[in-house]
């Protein structure tokens, strides 16, 4: 990621659901839905045949996606806005499943379903069709870095002109395997399907979200200025509390990748 110095945009309106879980460690910021619950609050935006086969790690994502755009009162939507998604590790179940298909089935034979719900793009493939969003659509798979990038894509497509609004989101998808792995190396992967989604504009001074990108030659000294990221999931969980709750934050994150140092405001 290339220095750009500093962008803003406001917060409209924002969304944070989980699956429901065991030990959820975010149950006092986001809403707790089961299944059945996340599927009749569909129903009740959208057409049942419309929601067949949707994957349900990509339900809670959609479902966070237009929550975020009722509350920031652009329901139903101008198809001219824009999506940037993040999906630091896409859907590992899809995958999994995919690749069961091949060698149980054979290449030839194997699922065309599960090769489609393992493209990492797929989530947003969905929501922009769901939502009828004819606008730019970005999916961002950078690993713990993909909010951090998303936000960024969405902010500079706002100054750009490209869309009126933009819709940036995380979508994390539930896998035991992923989470053990990531335990053995003391990191978090959630037990749980989570999606945070922030509707962006230009117009109004306040909810300003700004994203700094500035280098940092001195990685390894500012390691540990920079947040333990787990798949940008708890600086996405931050800005949405200080969204919520109008206080101020700085969140200081280094991406390794291209030692820039990321820096996300928020001001009421």
């Amino acid at each position: 990621m290339e220095k750009i110095g500093t962008l803003s945009a406001s917060i409209l309106g924002a969304s944070f659901i989980v699956s429901l879980a065991d030990n959820c460690k975010d149950s006092s910021l986001a809403m707790i839905k089961d299944g059945q619950t996340i599927n009749a609050d569909l129903a009740s935006i959208f057409p049942k045949i419309a929601l067949r086969r949707i994957p349900k790690s990509t339900r809670v994502a959609l479902l966070s996606a237009a929550y975020a755009l009722q509350n920031g009162e652009s329901f139903p939507c101008d198809p001219k806005i824009g999506l940037t998604l993040a999906v630091p590790y896409a859907s590992p179940q899809n995958s999994i499943d995919y690749m069961d298909s091949i060698i149980d089935n054979s290449p030839k034979l194997s699922s065309p379903t599960a090769f489609s719900y393992s493209v990492a793009n797929m989530d947003a493939g969905i929501i922009s069709q769901q939502l009828g969003f004819h606008g730019t659509c970005l999916t961002v798979s950078q690993f713990e870095f993909s909010f951090q990038a998303a936000l960024t894509a969405a902010i500079i497509c706002l100054h750009q002109g490209q869309a009126p609004q933009m819709l940036v989101g995380l979508s994390v998808a539930q896998e035991s395997r992923l989470a053990k792995l990531f335990s053995s190396q003391n990191r978090y992967y959630p037990n749980y399907d989570a999606a945070i989604f922030m509707l962006l504009g230009l117009k109004g001074e306040s909810n300003q979200v700004a994203v700094s990108i500035d280098s940092c030659p001195e990685v390894k000294e500012q390691r540990e200025r920079s947040l333990s990221n787990d798949l940008g999931l708890e600086s996405a969980k931050m800005l949405f509390a200080a969204a919520t709750a109008k206080r101020n934050l700085d969140i200081p994150l280094i991406d390794y990748g291209s030692e820039n140092l990321c820096t996300i405001s928020f001001r009421p």
